[in-house]
């Protein structure tokens, strides 16, 4: 048989095979469709579930940084103006004495509020001079907003008492920053978490006599004004919650830091009474 003939077979093969198909009008049967459709419902719900698992989690790791970030800020700021409150040798610079402080809002420093002194006010350059003309600072918790006001010097040359002209500030004209716009207390040390954020944002400490070391147990608040005078570290915690106040997801942020109320060293002699800014 030669090549021609071989192919004219071939092609009214595939010709029947073609007409074949196209006469043949079978379709799925229902067990197919019902198979067909479910596998194709399970295939859909799982890639919703993990489309709505990926925008959970990215949502959660945004809203965290977020926080983590504005927690940070706020934190330098605050130990920036706590680093610059030694204004003046053997001044301590904590106050709490409910008397020095604008009418109506007594200057008392505990859990929620620290008064002190410092050379660095919120927005403000920090000053380079022989003399420093302090600002009166306070930190504190308004509803959850962290908030510093800043009372400029007014006139005097010392806070003591015994002084003839003593520090007086501005009380009318203070300078108020936002430190964080949502924020609560972090939950107390050794708490597991599930009651909720106890704080406090503010602990104080003095220095345990004659070893020149930071005592372990903090002052009992509101603090008094031997123990202000006393106070040589101060340590800030607290939870910043994301600009969206959504809190759920571990989306929030627990930051803790301290400071060192010193210009030397503390010393270690028993005969030596360590003070701060000393």
């Amino acid at each position: 048989m030669s090549v021609a003939p071989r192919h004219r077979q071939r092609w009214r093969r595939l010709k029947r095979l073609a007409l074949a198909f196209r006469d043949d009008e079978r379709g799925f049967t229902l067990i197919e469709l019902l198979v067909a459709s479910v596998a194709g419902i399970i295939v859909t719900t799982a890639m919703g579930a993990i489309v709505i698992t990926s925008v959970h989690f990215s949502s959660n790791y945004n809203d965290r940084v977020d926080a983590n970030q504005e927690a940070r800020t706020a934190m330098e700021k605050i130990t920036q103006s706590l680093n610059s409150s030694c204004v003046a040798g053997q001044v301590p610079p904590i106050q709490s004495t409910g008397a020095t402080g604008p009418t109506g809002n007594p200057a008392i420093s505990d859990g929620s509020h620290i008064w002190f002194y410092t050379a660095v006010a919120p927005q403000s350059a920090v000053t380079d001079l022989s003399t420093i003309n302090p600002y009166l600072a306070e930190v504190y918790l308004s509803g959850n907003q962290l908030i510093e006001s800043a009372y400029p010097w007014l006139s005097g040359t010392a806070p003591a008492p015994t002084n003839a002209d003593p520090w007086t500030f501005q009380w009318g004209s203070p300078q108020n920053f936002t430190l964080l716009p949502s924020v609560t207390y972090s939950p107390a040390l050794g708490s597991t978490g599930t009651t909720g954020p106890t704080g406090p944002i503010f602990q104080y400490y003095g220095y345990q006599a004659g070893t020149g070391t930071v005592n372990t147990t903090p002052f009992s608040t509101p603090l008094s004004t031997a123990n202000a005078a006393a106070t040589a570290q101060v340590v800030i915690s607290f939870r910043t919650i994301p600009a969206d106040n959504f809190n759920a997801g571990v989306r929030a942020t627990d930051l803790s830091d301290s400071v060192v109320l010193r210009l030397t060293p503390a010393s270690s002699q028993s005969a030596v009474t360590n003070a701060p800014c000393s």
